[in-house]
């Protein structure tokens, strides 16, 4: 089996495919995991079949990965369903149904949203993700609503654990970022912050931060004060971007801010806000920009020109 594995080429899959009946646990296995190596589709049956018939667990497990790499989206399998419950496999049929399920594997990996172990949150976020991704827009409506009845439950913080910006698992921060938006509960507001403010991920934050509504913005605003200032800056952008116009005093403050990073980040803002009352202290910024901010500064006073040019007009003879 192994030998014909290593050379892995489709003239073997009928040998592997008998193989998965053998009595030694090794030999199936073994068989199992060359047919996902050689990714023939056409095992899928066989394999849900010897699923069920061969009640090994490390036969199962080494079935399960391969489906992973076979699978396409379908409905999922009664073959796999008798195994669900089962917390041994868990993890496995998670990243299964990410492959080769369809909007009907959701209620399965929901439950996996309350799993007690991480690594099964972690594959069932993922794989919920990925169905999200490749469903046509009426099962993303019904997807997208089975997530959003989860705001307020316990399933919030347990996916709000999971999110980690600086870990090695860009498809799992990726996920979570996308799912906490969908929820749309504003516990996630201030953990989503931390997305936003890393570049690989900042654009799926900003859409799910604006998801959260103007109650995500408040807890956002209520953060604040005991923001350091890379997040303070950030808050900034976030209101001026969203439009927050409840955010308007935190803008005006941001603007004396004792640090100067901060009273930058405030410039844009409070031109996309419209705060014409600003324009004297976007004014005396000029004096301690730099280029790159000094662009920023003169682009939000274009902005604020339209509704009090005067103070402007002062400042661009000046110019």
């Amino acid at each position: 089996v192994d030998v014909m594995g290593s050379i892995g080429i489709a003239e073997f899959v009928p040998a592997l495919l008998g193989a998965l009946y053998d009595a030694d646990a090794n030999v199936s296995a073994s068989a199992a995991e060359h047919l996902g190596a050689i990714g023939d589709a056409g095992a899928v049956p066989e394999l849900l079949t010897a699923i069920t018939t061969n009640d090994s667990v490390f036969f199962r497990f080494s079935a399960l990965s391969a489906l992973v790499k076979l699978g396409f989206p379908a409905q999922v399998p009664e073959e796999i369903k008798r195994l669900v419950g089962q917390e041994i496999f868990s993890k496995v049929i998670y990243d299964c149904l990410g492959s080769i399920g369809n909007h009907t594997a959701a209620p399965i990996l929901l439950e996996g949203l309350l799993s007690s172990h991480k690594s099964s949150r972690c594959a069932a976020v993922k794989a919920f993700n990925r169905l999200l991704q490749r469903s046509d827009a009426p099962a993303c409506l019904e997807l997208e609503g089975s997530l959003h009845r989860l705001s307020e439950s316990s399933a919030v913080p347990a996916i709000i654990s999971l999110l980690d910006v600086d870990g090695p698992d860009s498809a799992l921060a990726e996920a979570v970022t996308t799912l906490l938006g969908i929820i749309g509960d504003a516990r996630a507001a201030v953990p989503l912050l931390a997305a936003f403010l890393t570049e690989r991920l900042s654009s799926l934050a900003l859409n799910a931060l604006n998801a959260l509504g103007p109650a995500g913005m408040d807890a956002v605003r209520v953060f604040y004060p005991h923001a350091d200032e890379k997040l303070c800056g950030a808050i900034c952008t976030l209101f001026g971007v969203v439009g927050y116009q409840a955010g308007d005093g935190l803008i005006r403050e941001a603007l004396h801010n004792p640090s100067p990073s901060v009273r930058r980040a405030a410039v844009q803002p409070a031109g996309l806000l419209g705060l014409s009352d600003c324009i004297p202290e976007i004014i005396g910024l000029l004096d301690e920009a730099d280029d790159g901010v000094s662009g920023a500064i003169i682009a939000s006073l274009l902005v604020l020109s339209g509704k009090d040019p005067n103070p402007v007009r002062v400042v661009a003879r000046q110019l």
